[in-house]
């Protein structure tokens, strides 16, 4: 039986993760152990896995000191586990976890990665994986031209349990308890934890301003990650420019991305999560538009993705205006009916299956830790 180490730190990281470990611990092939950190370990634990905490701190900064308590929880890890594969999460870029440290310390075993965010790499312990699992072809072309790094493209599994969800009944259950007619243009903001990067702040007013020109709610959904203060300035921004708030509902992002008509975030996945919800539905999908015109904002992307813009703008399903003046009539498109329904007629034949990844993903640690 192989003894198979996972573990993840970040949210998006976990949903897809909790879909490979629920399929390991059905296959009779693996010993699984699933271990996580911050963010991660209460939403693997909400979904009832038995996860077991990490307690290190992770770090911050490309620092270039190797955080002992980080290497030393890994470490302790892989000596109890003595395990004949690990599959890690990616962290946020930026900083270095257990994911990270596993990666840098694991030794005689084949290391896998789980990427969620197209070419996405974090080496802050200076070793990447032996093979990063990847969502589609493009993600695949990208982590191996970007970081010369073997890559496997195998879909999203955390996107294979929406095929039970009813989009449409999520939307209208949803928008009642929220208190939003159906026939009222609901923007959400999805936001991420940028406070750091100067245009962060100056691309959220220009949301705010552009979305109160539409005459819509505006439901703000903020990042795990992000400070209760930097949560209430936003709130308090949105508010000053006359939008209604609609309270965000705890738990799960899917209903809100289904309720919502426009999705707009700096990169975050969230635009990601709502194309896919739309892909098993006949709803119409809501409108992503990504808000990466600021330039200080748009240098923080590309430091850390090494892209211009992001890969589902390229594919035609999402928007991304150029100019600060171009957001109020973006966010129009993303809203219309026009727009929304010609990226219905889309994204069943640009977004890849979801079913049948975590399969995938197992069936290749198999080979690669019996070889």
């Amino acid at each position: 039986m192989i003894r198979l180490l996972i573990t993840a730190r970040d949210p998006a990281a976990a949903w897809n993760m909790a879909e490979v470990a629920r399929e390991a611990m059905a296959d009779g092939r693996f010993e699984v152990h699933l271990h996580a950190a911050g963010p991660a370990f209460g939403i693997l634990s909400r979904c009832g896995l038995p996860v077991r905490q990490v307690h290190a701190t992770a770090v911050v900064g490309e620092s270039g000191v190797h955080p002992a308590a980080v290497l030393e929880e890994a470490a302790a890890l892989l000596a109890h586990v003595s395990p004949d594969a690990v599959l890690v999460g990616l962290s946020q870029t930026g900083g270095g976890g257990i994911d990270e440290a596993l990666l840098a310390l694991a030794e005689n075993v084949p290391r896998f990665a789980l990427q969620d965010f197209w070419g996405d790499v974090n080496t802050f312990f200076g070793r990447p994986a032996d093979l990063y699992f990847v969502m589609d072809d493009e993600a695949a072309r990208l982590t191996t031209a970007l970081h010369g790094v073997a890559a496997q493209a195998v879909g999203c599994p955390r996107y294979a349990s929406y095929a039970a969800l009813d989009v449409g009944e999520l939307r209208r259950g949803t928008r009642q308890r929220l208190g939003v007619g159906q026939d009222t243009p609901l923007i959400g903001l999805f936001s991420q934890p940028l406070w750091h990067v100067p245009g962060y702040w100056r691309t959220l007013e220009t949301f705010a301003a552009a979305a109160a020109t539409h005459s819509a709610l505006a439901l703000l959904r903020p990042h795990p990650r992000e400070r209760d203060e930097d949560v209430a300035a936003m709130r308090q921004l949105l508010e000053n420019a006359g939008l209604r708030i609609v309270p965000a509902i705890d738990g799960a992002s899917e209903p809100l991305l289904a309720a919502c008509d426009a999705i707009c975030s700096a990169f975050s996945l969230s635009g990601l999560d709502a194309l896919y919800l739309a892909r098993q539905s006949t709803e119409l999908p809501a409108g992503v538009l990504y808000m990466l015109f600021d330039a200080e904002l748009q240098a923080c992307y590309r430091a850390t993705s090494r892209l211009d813009t992001v890969p589902l703008v390229q594919l035609g399903l999402a928007l991304a205006p150029d100019e600060i003046d171009a957001l109020p009539y973006a966010l129009g498109t993303a809203l219309s009916r026009k727009w929304r329904s010609q990226v219905a007629r889309s994204i069943g034949d640009l977004l890849p299956q979801a079913a049948g990844a975590a399969r995938a993903i197992l069936n290749r640690i198999s080979t690669m830790a019996v070889s």
